[in-house]
């Protein structure tokens, strides 16, 4: 789902935000909004575009958000010596596909939603 009535307030509007606080934003909310990968432009040089890897976290895989990474090259989840390594931190929830990790809690679904991208 494409969340347009955030994207719109966030994006392309002038805003007064500590830079810092834009890429926590864009970090963890940039790819759930946007359902894509989000790039951002290097401070140093504005012409020189610098892609940020997305974390791996078990509840932004749905929605199709994994295959989207693959189509990129990218895992969604970091890979060991050819084994992928499955984050799991904090409460376990059974529902709560959209919960964050930095909620400090994970869900089952999530969790799920990781294990079938690593299969």
């Amino acid at each position: 789902m494409l969340h347009a009535r955030i994207a719109a307030r966030a994006f392309n509007t002038p805003l007064l935000v500590e830079p810092s606080k834009a890429m926590a934003f864009l970090s963890g909310l940039g790819p759930r909004v946007l359902r894509r990968r989000i790039e951002l432009a290097d401070d140093a040089a504005q012409t020189d575009r610098v892609s940020h890897p997305l974390p791996a976290r078990a509840s932004i895989l749905a929605g199709g958000l994994a295959d989207s990474l693959r189509q990129h090259g990218e895992a969604p989840f970091p890979v060991v010596n050819g084994i992928a390594v499955i984050e799991i931190s904090g409460v376990l929830i059974h529902r709560g596909g959209w919960i964050g990790q930095s909620s400090g809690q994970t869900s089952y679904e999530g969790i799920a939603a990781q294990i079938e991208a690593a299969a």
